[in-house]
């Protein structure tokens, strides 16, 4: 215990000594104790026998720090939601415009369609066996003159 006296009596001396203070663990003290000399004092010393750093004098009056300002997002979430598909048919829009005229890619688009149909066609049910036969016959020759054309399946 007497040890501890003594720190305590070794850090009053300082306190009272301008001289002998530690100038930036007092000035930290002073402003912690908002230029009231003796709690200035006292923090002082407290903080010798701690070991340096003083404890806060006004850690109750003070305000917890403010908490980080949120970045300003460009759109909230449902502005995305709209604007998503607003910009995927504007970017397809750009691409059809800025795609050169293609005949020979017309023209087998147009023959992939016209076999589609044809298809579709003989599926109806109200076509009597032989019509249906006959309509699949003309499917079967469309795909073979495709193929022979454009050298792959449509």
């Amino acid at each position: 215990m007497q040890g501890s006296e003594d720190s305590w009596a070794a850090a009053m001396k300082e306190a009272e000594s301008p001289e002998d203070r530690d100038p930036a663990l007092w000035a930290k003290c002073f402003a912690e104790s908002e230029g009231d000399e003796q709690r200035a004092k006292a923090a002082y010393m407290r903080a010798k026998v701690a070991g340096g750093t003083p404890p806060s004098a006004t850690a109750a009056a003070e305000e917890p720090p403010a908490a980080k300002p949120r970045k300003k997002r460009l759109l909230p979430w449902w502005g995305w939601v709209l604007l998503a598909p607003v910009i995927a048919i504007g970017g397809l829009m750009l691409i059809g415009a800025l795609m050169p005229d293609n005949p020979e890619r017309d023209a087998r688009w147009r023959a992939q369609d016209a076999i589609k149909l044809c298809w579709s066609e003989q599926g109806r049910k109200s076509l009597d066996a032989s019509t249906a036969w006959f309509v699949a016959g003309a499917c079967e020759k469309m795909e073979r003159d495709y193929e022979a054309r454009w050298g792959r399946k449509p």
